[in-house]
C-alpha cells in the first residue's frame, strides 16, 4: 500500500506549526529569565546581562532592545567598563541606523567598535566590523562594505 503525499501534508504542517510556537515559546522563556535574572544582578555582570537582552529581543521589538542597550550603556558608562559600553553603542548604532537615522547609527557603530578595540574584545570587534559592512552594502557602498567585512575577518579569523 503506498501512501500519497496529501497524506503526509497535514502532518508535514502541523510539526511546522508546532516548531514555530516551541521555538517562540523558547525564545519568550529564555527572555523571561534573562529580565529575571538582570533584577538581581549588580555590576559588569548586569550591564553584560542587559547587553544580552538588547541582543536577544532586537528582531522582536527594537524599541525594547533600544532600551535594554541605553540601560546597558548608562551603567557601563557608570562603571567606566569599556567592552559593556562598546556593546550597547553596536547595538545603539544598530537601532538608530534602522530606525532612519544613518549618521548616528555609523558614529555609534564606530564607536563602539573602537571600544571593543580598547577592551581587547575581539569577537564583538569583528561583529561591530560585521555591522558596519552591513551598512554600506545597504547603502550600495560596496567598497567600503569590502573593507568593513575584510577587517571582521581579519580579526575573527583564528575563531572561525
Amino acid at each position: 500500500m503506498t501512501l500519497s503525499i496529501s497524506f503526509y501534508r497535514p502532518a508535514v504542517v502541523l510539526i511546522l506549526v508546532l516548531s514555530f510556537f516551541d521555538n517562540a515559546y523558547s525564545q519568550s522563556s529564555r527572555i523571561d529569565s534573562l529580565q529575571n535574572r538582570v533584577a538581581n544582578l549588580s555590576g559588569t555582570k548586569k550591564a553584560d546581562a542587559l547587553n544580552q537582552l538588547a541582543f536577544e529581543v532586537f528582531l522582536n521589538s527594537l524599541d525594547k532592545s533600544h532600551q535594554f542597550a541605553l540601560e546597558a550603556l548608562k551603567l557601563s558608562e557608570q562603571l567606566h567598563y569599556v567592552k559593556g559600553m562598546a556593546e550597547a553603542n553596536i547595538y545603539n548604532g544598530m537601532y538608530e541606523y534602522l530606525t532612519g537615522n544613518q549618521e548616528a547609527g555609523f558614529i555609534l557603530l564606530k564607536k563602539g567598535q573602537r571600544q571593543a578595540n580598547e577592551a581587547g574584545d575581539k569577537s564583538l570587534e569583528g561583529y561591530a566590523f560585521v555591522q558596519l559592512g552591513n551598512r554600506y552594502r545597504n547603502l550600495a557602498q560596496y567598497d567600503s562594505a569590502k573593507l568593513s567585512y575584510d577587517q571582521s575577518f581579519l580579526i575573527l579569523k583564528d575563531s572561525l
